[in-house]
């Protein structure tokens, strides 16, 4: 019989009480994963990577991770702008930077503002379809109910952009913000 386990894979989550930081452990937690939120005492462990939900944290962790030389030994990602973490990424301490697409975001704002202001996108509406020229179609939802730092929220006609852009080597460079 063999008694070898594979030890679990562990990250660190930058933010881990904050929103995203709270959806990042859930997601990891239920693909298997160790999860270790920061806090205040320090973890003596090996990590295999840190996730910084926060568009502030994830330089400063790219940093850390290179001052301690643990550059290609520990994953590092998260959402930042692109201009903040071109050097990491160049350098290769970082693979992979998402955030949602400003250009994106405006061009769906724009859609939904038009949709509000024609009376198509009702306040408490149960679902509604949002039609976003090249973006697609984009759900709209009456109410979502979320935790924040702050207690719990009620967010109203919420419509979800979809999935974040990745940033990478490849393409960083195009993006100037």
């Amino acid at each position: 019989m063999n008694n070898t386990r594979t030890p679990k894979k562990k990250v660190l989550v930058a933010g881990a009480s904050g929103l995203l930081g709270v959806a990042a452990t859930e997601k990891f937690l239920s693909a298997g994963w160790e999860v270790i939120g920061v806090g205040r005492r320090k973890y003596r462990g090996q990590l295999d990577a840190i996730v910084a939900p926060s568009v502030v944290a994830l330089p400063k962790v790219a940093e850390a991770v290179e001052q301690a030389g643990l550059t290609g030994k520990i994953v590092v990602t998260g959402m930042s702008t692109p201009n903040d973490m071109k050097e990491f990424v160049k350098r290769g301490s970082v693979k992979t930077v998402v955030l949602w697409n400003p250009v994106d975001l405006g061009y769906l704002a724009v859609y939904a503002a038009q949709a509000s202001l024609a009376g198509t996108l009702k306040d408490n509406a149960s679902q509604a379809k949002l039609p976003a020229g090249r973006l697609g179609t984009r759900d709209a939802v009456a109410s979502l109910e979320d935790i924040t730092a702050k207690g719990p929220l009620t967010l109203k006609n919420v419509i979800v952009l979809g999935n974040p852009f990745r940033f990478t080597r490849d393409n960083i460079d195009q993006f100037n913000f």
